[in-house]
């Protein structure tokens, strides 16, 4: 016998009574022979017959694993892998269970396929044997009797046949449980050997139902509306394409009445509630089956196998549910028999719906008379309570103006009928403003006579665009001469009924406000006020040009006040008003909003970012002359007119709000405006609420970017940052207007435990072809104090089986400071799982080098102003050459970050800075281009 051969027979034993398989060969170790013998069981089946279940077993699992292959579907293939189990043990059941919803279990596949249902069961009322599943055992039920007195509703769920073994095999994914295996009657004495092949094979049914899942999920992200959940135009498309119909068919057609003024009017917000109403009058009546949204205000819905006459019993329940529920839908319907055209039915459905909504606006304009009385005609429906009062009680309106007038005598009400031309004005506006009577024909022309000459164009272009643009609201800052010859600045806002059918407006309602009198000049700074600098503001506005407001405020300045006095704070106001005046230039108007607030018009084709690091610059040598240090002296942002606001008050409204989110980023040369600060022009309460709906949601609109981080000396990626992003609606919300806003309402622990859950899982992507990766993710100091963190964060890495040594957590220093001993144990269980932690935004903060050293990090990341400080002179760049020294010397390593030139590139190496991250080598990546960077670049190894 020599090595590499094997010698097989069998053998019988009569001592133990049983045969066996004997395989014989030898190896070599250490220059000898060594004679390996192994012995198999053989068993000899009900026909006589001797087999080798081992070897039997394994070809189950083979075959099972081959017919994976026969199909890309991953149902069929599950459905595959069951029949061939059935068929190679015997059995007379197999059933596949799942918990596809929170404690819910389905049995989503069963052999035969004619078998008998189980429907599905909540899985913390089964009595699930979980100890012994998570020690991936199975739970063999030999004797029925014992199995129905210790778990009665787990065997009422299964239902065994009297006298059947059962066997419930786990189905894990790492540590996850996804499910069981159920297997009836297996034709083999040999338990085990059954339960040890479906626990292979579990992984490979397991892999089938993650696969089944997401081409599930992409097709529902293809064929379904997004908003309402409802099948989307690609849907119908398809069902289109499929031909003729094949029986009789309604088809129902509708359209939400008004839906684009009530966007122009409410918001997009309120518009998207309507959608989502409509959907819910459809599916009470229709299910959710066969429901397309075809348009932004169309639904279309396809009614099959129902006769002639309960699809037209469907279409009157729809419309009674419309009324009843006050939607705005108008409905149109059609009846086609087998082999018509779904288009045609389609064409025929929309036409009866045009007619509908045709009478849908007479009905309207019978009722207009009504309605400027405020009093509807309401076939269904209640009155309001303010109609109802009117239509049965005495009411006076002019005493009612005149009665809200007294409580504040500087507001003045009109309102008018505009078609007739005819206003109603109050007492007090009648004799403020020298009008002879309160009824006032051609009101809008004989106050257009009064309006300040350099606000009237203003005045005259905005009532043109009110009317042109069919604004609902009117909204104007302008000065008005009274009966004394006095121009008075008064703030007018009103509402505008439109009529719907014609698109002719009908009636107005508005105020006036007077300003009080106030300074013009700012007495601390010498900048004019907000109300001294309107004119200037309006005149420049209306010559039509576009125009740049840079708003900013000062950082650290209640610091400032409280350590060097209440005096001293207002000198250096005073200096900072004279220096921006006299460095600026006189083209630039300067205005102190409130507080620590400024508002600066620059000069018509001004550049916002040289002005802006003019202000900082500014700023830093006014606090310098009195020996004050801040790294981040000002935040400063930007609003553009018309861009970012029509009217001077949004403008002005605008400017507080891009105030704040540069505040949260005050490295940044200037923060932008954007709409999506205003959460679509919402107020603060709707990005929470917004927020909210995302986190309940499933984190729908939240994703994480990667920034690549380079070593210093090659620009090689070794690592990445992982960044949250979230959008509302489809609009990218700033980091620093939405994360504020999770730490303030706590969703930060679940939303930070939701990006944890996607690092680990991009890593254990990642790991298989770059081993030494290093992903790093931020943690709040909401988390830290959070006592679950941890275990999760440990099930997390567990589950994906990813070492800790590739992860790093960010932190700042402000969560050293205030959570020293939260922090100290998170650090030290964190690291005994092999994490590594870094210091972000080192230089942001007030902590020297020594503080600095009592970090317990393992990597420090100087903040962005540290690079700009590299560059201004040799001394400041030995200084943190020195200071990237130190760290070395106490085992810390140093990111520079923000890189984006590469002169600052290659100062940074003369400072043997470990690593970088900026703009210069790559700005946050999506992941699928993040992917195709490793691919390309490859990741650098550190020498």
């Amino acid at each position: 016998m020599e090595e590499g051969q094997f010698y097989e027979w069998s053998y019988y034993n009569k001592l133990l009574g049983k045969s066996y398989l004997l395989t014989d060969t030898v190896v070599e170790y250490e220059g000898r022979l060594y004679r390996l013998e192994i012995a198999e069981g053989l068993e000899t089946d009900s026909d006589g017959q001797i087999r080798n279940s081992i070897r039997y077993f394994e070809s189950v699992i083979n075959t099972c694993m081959v017919q994976t292959y026969a199909t890309t579907d991953p149902s069929e293939a599950l459905g595959l892998i069951l029949d061939c189990l059935g068929e190679r043990l015997g059995c007379t059941r197999i059933d596949l269970y799942e918990e596809r919803e929170p404690d819910r279990l389905f049995q989503t596949c069963r052999w035969p396929a004619n078998g008998t249902e189980s429907g599905e069961g909540v899985v913390s009322a089964l009595e699930l044997p979980f100890q012994l599943f998570r020690e991936h055992r199975s739970l063999v039920v030999s004797d029925q009797e014992p199995f129905r007195q210790e778990r009665p509703e787990l065997f009422t769920f299964l239902a065994p046949k009297e006298g059947d073994m059962t066997l419930l095999v786990p189905l894990f994914r790492g540590e996850e449980w996804k499910g069981c295996l159920r297997l009836d009657a297996p034709g083999f004495q040999e338990a085990g050997y059954v339960s040890e092949s479906c626990k292979v094979l579990s992984y490979v049914i397991v892999s089938q139902m993650e696969r089944r899942d997401m081409m599930e999920h992409l097709r529902e992200l293809r064929y379904h509306d997004q908003l309402t959940g409802a099948f989307n135009r690609y849907a119908l498309d398809e069902y289109v394409q499929k031909g003729a119909l094949a029986e009789p068919t309604g088809v129902i057609y509708c359209d939400i009445n008004n839906l684009k003024r009530m966007n122009d009017q409410k918001g997009h917000g309120y518009g998207d509630h309507l959608i989502r109403q409509s959907y819910k009058v459809l599916t009470d009546i229709q299910g959710k089956k066969k429901i397309y949204r075809i348009g932004g205000d169309e639904f279309l819905v396809i009614c099959e196998g129902l006769g002639e006459e309960a699809f037209h019993q469907r279409v009157e329940a729809l419309n009674a549910s419309i009324m009843e529920k006050g939607c705005t839908l108008t409905v149109g319907s059609a009846w086609g028999g087998a082999g018509e055209e779904v288009a045609a039915l389609q064409e025929r459905a929309e036409t009866q719906m045009h007619q509908e909504k045709r009478t849908f606006y007479d009905r309207q304009a019978n009722e207009q008379v009504y309605r400027m009385a405020g009093l509807h005609m309401k076939e269904q429906g209640i009155l309001t309570p303010l109609e109802n009062y009117i239509r049965t009680c005495y009411f006076d309106v002019e005493l009612s103006l005149q009665s809200i007038a007294m409580a504040n005598p500087g507001t003045y009400f009109c309102c008018g009928d505009i078609q007739k031309n005819m206003y109603f004005i109050s007492e007090n506006l009648k004799e403020e403003f020298g009008f002879s009577d309160n009824l006032v024909s051609n009101f809008i022309s004989e106050l257009q006579k009064r309006i300040y000459e350099g606000d009237r164009q203003l005045y005259i272009d905005d009532i043109h665009s009110m009317l042109e643009r069919h604004k609902a609201t009117h909204d104007l800052r302008c000065r008005i001469y009274n009966k004394s010859g006095e121009p008075v600045w008064v703030h007018c806002r009103g509402l505008v009924k439109w009529d719907e059918s014609s698109g002719k407006p009908v009636f107005f309602a508005g105020n006036m406000t007077g300003f009080k009198r106030d300074a013009e000049v700012d007495n601390v700074t010498g900048m004019l006020t907000l109300s001294g600098a309107f004119r200037q503001i309006t005149e420049r506005c209306r010559e039509g040009h576009y125009q740049v407001f840079l708003c900013f405020t000062l950082t650290n300045f209640t610091d400032i006040n409280q350590a060097y006095g209440h005096v001293t704070a207002n000198q250096i106001l005073w200096e900072l008003g004279c220096e921006l005046k006299r460095q600026m230039g006189m083209e630039d108007i300067f205005i102190r909003m409130d507080g620590l607030r400024f508002l600066v018009l620059l000069a018509r084709n001004a550049d916002p970012g040289e002005a802006a690091r003019r202000i900082r610059q500014i700023v830093t040598s006014v606090y310098e002359r009195r020996g004050i240090r801040i790294i981040y002296p000002c935040a400063i942002g930007v609003v553009r007119y018309p861009k970012d606001g029509s009217s001077i008050q949004e403008l002005i409204d605008n400017a507080v709000v891009v105030i704040r989110a540069a505040k949260e980023e005050p490295e940044r040369e200037y923060v932008a405006f954007s709409r999506s600060m205003l959460g679509s022009r919402q107020s603060a309460n709707e990005i929470n609420l917004r927020l909210n709906a995302s986190v309940s949601n499933h984190f729908k609109g939240f994703r994480i970017v990667v920034q690549p981080q380079v070593y210093a000396d090659s620009g090689k990626i070794y690592g990445g940052e992982v960044l949250l992003r979230w959008e509302d609606d489809q609009v990218a919300v700033p980091p620093s207007v939405f994360i504020p806003i999770l730490e303030q309402m706590g969703l930060i622990v679940s939303v930070g435990k939701w990006i944890i859950q996607q690092t680990v899982q991009l890593c254990k992507r990642i790991l298989p072809d770059h081993p030494d990766f290093k992903l790093s993710f931020n943690v709040s100091y909401l988390q830290v104090i959070d006592q679950r963190l941890f275990p999760f964060l440990r099930r997390m890495l567990a589950e994906n089986g990813v070492p800790g040594k590739n992860l790093m957590i960010e932190l700042t220093e402000s969560q050293s400071d205030t959570l020293p001993k939260q922090l100290e144990q998170f650090v030290e269980q964190c690291k005994g799982l092999g994490l590594s932690f870094a210091l972000d935004d080192f230089g942001s903060g007030y902590s020297g080098v020594q503080r600095l050293l009592q970090y317990p990090v393992d990597l420090v990341k100087f903040d962005r102003a540290l690079v700009n400080e590299m560059s201004t002179s040799q001394q400041k760049l030995d200084f943190i050459a020195s200071t990237i020294h130190t760290c070395h010397e106490f085992k810390k390593k140093v990111c520079m970050e923000g890189v984006e030139r590469k002169e600052e590139w290659d100062l940074i190496r003369k400072t043997e800075c470990d690593f970088i991250q900026g703009y210069y080598f790559y700005h946050p990546l999506e992941l699928d281009e993040f992917y195709q960077v490793l691919e390309e670049k490859g990741k650098g190894t550190e020498g």
